[in-house]
């Protein structure tokens, strides 16, 4: 039995059909039957198809490898690499270059964005931990960092979001938002342009997913919510019932952090 039939059985055994896990993972119900069928023709760039077949895996509880050899084995690669590597890729050049069939192009861009990441990454650790802001009034969105100012007992503040100014970050700048008040978090993402998100809630495994114009998406954490980008400017996002600022430009990788 190959890994499709692999998927398909294990979905029609959770009694689920194509088009409820279309809506629950925001993956085209083509992409899902091209995966049970092992075809791929038609499939995107690479690290976004392998972002659809490990958040299909991980919705039935099955390994994603035998199917990630199988999409190597069609696309003509040797190995697959990790998409936090990779997500930087823009999706436009890389089809492109693929329909020119210039695959060296393509690779020679994707090994100096990951070097791109890897130095944001690390700078992101270096950096140092900074202090909980004290809460602006409602109604009034936060633009940048404000300084954390002590308030005597019973100051009846209303509770914002901190978060930083996106505009003059680079390229895979993190954005460290924290809440003043308690977790749980409940972020509500909606996308105004086609979007790759890698997500993870509570350190559990992270997930892939594709947005798409229109497209929403309700994340529920108790403590803490990562967030990688694809195309910052692409989502709107609101946490915890109020809007947050803008996350980058159009095209932008954004790594977003809340709580810890």
């Amino acid at each position: 039995m190959g890994a499709g039939e692999k998927f398909k059985a294990r979905r029609e055994a959770l009694g689920r059909v194509l088009v409820d896990v279309s809506t629950e993972l925001k993956i085209s119900i083509k992409y899902l039957r091209g995966m049970e069928e092992g075809h791929f023709e038609g499939f995107p760039a690479r690290v976004f198809s392998v972002g659809f077949i490990k958040s299909y895996a991980a919705f039935l509880g099955e390994d994603p490898e035998p199917m990630i050899r199988e999409y190597a084995e069609f696309a003509g690669e040797s190995a697959i690499t990790d998409p936090l590597k990779t997500v930087a890729v823009s999706p436009h050049w890389a089809v492109r270059a693929r329909e020119r069939g210039n695959r060296m192009v393509y690779y020679l861009l994707a090994a100096f964005l990951v070097l791109v990441i890897g130095t944001g990454l690390s700078w992101y650790s270096s950096r140092p931990i900074r202090q909980p802001a004290i809460p602006s009034p409602a109604g009034v969105p936060v633009s940048g960092i404000k300084p954390a100012v002590a308030q005597p007992a019973g100051d009846n503040l209303a509770k914002r979001v901190e978060t930083a100014s996106p505009a003059a970050a680079p390229d895979n700048a993190p954005i460290s938002v924290s809440q003043a008040d308690l977790p749980p978090y409940q972020l509500y993402l909606e996308a105004n342009d086609q979007t790759w998100l890698m997500y993870s809630l509570d350190d559990d495994e992270p997930l892939d997913t594709m947005l798409y114009p229109g497209d929403k998406l309700s994340i529920q954490a108790r403590r803490k919510i990562f967030l990688k980008l694809g195309n910052a400017g692409g989502v709107i996002g609101t946490l915890n019932g109020r809007r947050m600022s803008p996350f980058g430009d159009r095209g932008q990788v954004r790594i977003v952090t809340m709580g810890k």
